[in-house]
């Protein structure tokens, strides 16, 4: 079993991380699809980076670092 998570909006440490995912619908989504025993779980973005092709990572990378 792997859990791929995303960013989650939580108060936890000191980033900001008021852009992730809502904290219940990740537990919400998380919990659902352990119900159907896959063997691997992602959510979210990491639910597409976990499915992309190389091409579409850079791209993603290269979004995400223009922040």
């Amino acid at each position: 079993m792997e859990i791929i998570p995303p960013a989650v909006h939580t108060d936890l440490g000191e980033t900001d991380n008021s852009f992730g995912m809502p904290l219940d619908a990740y537990a919400d989504d998380v919990l659902r699809q352990l119900a159907t025993e896959a063997p691997e779980v992602a959510t979210g973005f990491s639910a597409q980076a976990h499915r992309a092709s190389r091409e579409l990572l850079d791209t993603m990378f290269t979004g995400l670092n223009k922040r």
